[in-house]
C-alpha cells in the first residue's frame, strides 16, 4: 500500500523518504483494515517511528483548577415574565403596542371584535331598565303594605323580582368589566362590537404574539410583557457536573457582543432536574445592568476549584467533525481511538473517555503524521 505523497521540508523529507526519492511502503501484513478495506491500525518497528518523528508516552496525571465552560443565552428573570390572555374570542382589529414599549397598568394594547359583545350589552341595558322599574314597584308595594296587610304578599313578589333581577345585572355588569367595558358610561347609543383588551400589570413588551385580522380564541396569548428590565443568564451545564454547581458559585460570563470582557458574578440559583434531550442541568446567573438583549447567546466559565486530570499534549489531540481522537498503541498495532476533550493548561489538554489500561503508550509526538499517511479520517 502506497503511502500519498506530501510537499515537505527538506528535513522531513530525509525522514520519510528514501534516498532514492520514492514513497516509502508499507507491508500490508502491518495494517489492519475493516470490512471496507480502510485502514484502522498499523504496526510500525522502531526504526520506523523514528524515522518519522513518532515518540510515545503516557497520561500524566495533576491537580489543576478545573473551569467549566458553559453556553447560554440572556432570558427575562425567571418569574419577571408574564403573558396577557385575550379575555373573549375575536377578531383582532387593531393592536396598540411594539417590542420594548413600557406599558402601564390599563393601557389598551389591541381591540378586538365579537358580534357577541353587541348581545351582552344589550342584556346588560335591559336589565338595569327592569331593575329601576322593579325598584319602584318594590318601594311601591312595601308603602302600600303599610296601610294595607293584603298587600303584604304582592310585596314580598316584587321584592323577589327586584332582587332576581339585580343578581342578573350584577352578573352581566362583572362579565362587562372583565371585558373592558365601563358600565358606568354605557348607553344605548354606545353599543359597539368592539372591546379593548387592557393589560392588568405595567410592563416592557417582549413580543407580540397577534397580527391584525387573525381571530383569537379566548385565553389566548397576546403579548408576552417582562414585568422588570430583570435579565437572567440561562446556562446548560452537562449533568457529570449538576451536583458541584452551587449558589453563589463564582462564574465569568462572556457575552457574544464582547467574547473578550468577562462580566464576574455569581451562580443565583441551579435546577435539580437533568433534561432529557440534552443531559443538561440549568444554572442561572442574575444580570447587573440594563443594556442587554433578551436571547443573546453567552459563554461562561465557572471555577469548579481543584480536581485531578489526566493531561496530554495538546498537539496529540486531533479532530474531526465527528469528535476527538488520539492514537494509541496497544500490543504493538498502532489505533486511533475516540475521546473526550476537556480542559486545556499550558499546551495540555485534559482527556475523557479511555481507559489508561487500554493502551500502554500513546502517541505525543507525530500524530499528524499517522493522520496523514497511515490510518486518515
Amino acid at each position: 500500500m502506497l503511502i500519498k505523497k506530501y510537499i515537505l521540508s527538506g528535513g522531513m523529507l530525509l525522514l520519510l523518504l528514501a534516498c532514492t526519492g520514492k514513497k516509502d511502503k508499507l507491508n500490508p501484513e502491518n495494517t489492519l483494515t475493516d470490512s471496507a478495506g480502510l485502514v484502522t491500525g498499523v504496526r510500525l518497528s522502531e526504526k520506523e517511528a523514528v524515522q518519522a518523528g513518532i515518540r510515545f508516552g503516557t497520561f500524566s496525571h495533576e491537580v489543576h483548577e478545573r473551569i467549566l465552560e458553559c453556553r447560554g443565552d440572556l432570558i427575562a428573570a425567571p418569574g419577571d415574565r408574564s403573558y396577557l390572555v385575550t379575555p373573549a374570542s375575536g377578531r383582532v382589529v387593531t393592536i396598540n403596542c411594539h417590542p420594548g414599549q413600557y406599558l402601564k397598568t390599563g393601557s389598551a394594547v389591541a381591540h378586538i371584535e365579537n358580534s357577541d359583545f353587541i348581545i351582552l350589552q344589550q342584556e346588560y341595558l335591559e336589565m338595569k331598565n327592569q331593575l329601576e322599574y322593579l325598584q319602584e314597584e318594590y318601594t311601591r308595594q312595601g308603602e302600600l303594605a303599610v296601610e294595607n296587610a293584603t298587600s303584604l304578599k304582592k310585596m314580598q313578589v316584587a321584592k323577589r323580582d327586584y332582587h332576581s333581577v339585580e343578581l342578573k345585572m350584577k352578573a352581566l355588569q362583572l362579565q362587562l368589566e372583565m371585558l373592558g367595558i365601563n358600565v358606568d358610561s354605557l348607553s344605548r347609543s354606545g353599543i359597539s362590537p368592539v372591546i379593548p383588551v387592557q393589560i392588568t400589570e405595567s410592563g416592557t413588551v417582549a413580543r407580540v404574539l397577534m397580527t391584525r385580522e387573525m381571530y383569537i380564541n379566548k385565553g389566548e396569548r397576546l403579548i408576552e410583557l417582562h414585568k422588570t428590565s430583570s435579565v437572567t443568564a440561562r446556562l446548560k451545564v452537562a449533568e457529570a457536573y449538576a451536583n458541584r454547581i452551587k449558589i453563589n458559585q463564582p462564574v465569568a460570563i462572556f457575552l457574544a457582543s464582547d467574547s473578550l470582557t468577562p462580566i464576574h458574578l455569581k451562580v443565583s440559583s441551579v435546577t435539580r432536574e437533568i433534561d432529557a434531550a440534552d443531559r443538561c442541568a440549568i444554572a442561572y446567573v442574575n444580570m447587573p445592568g440594563k443594556d442587554y438583549i433578551y436571547g443573546m447567546s453567552v459563554m461562561a466559565r465557572i471555577n469548579m476549584g481543584a480536581d485531578s486530570m489526566r493531561l496530554i499534549p495538546s498537539r496529540s489531540l486531533l479532530a474531526n467533525h465527528f469528535g476527538y481522537y488520539v492514537f494509541a498503541k496497544e500490543s504493538g498495532i498502532i489505533r486511533r481511538l475516540q475521546v473526550q476533550k476537556g480542559s486545556t493548561y499550558n499546551g495540555f489538554c485534559e482527556i475523557k473517555g479511555i481507559d489508561h489500561e487500554s493502551a500502554d503508550s500513546l502517541v505525543i509526538e507525530g500524530a499528524e503524521y499517522l493522520r496523514k499517511n497511515y490510518i486518515p479520517f
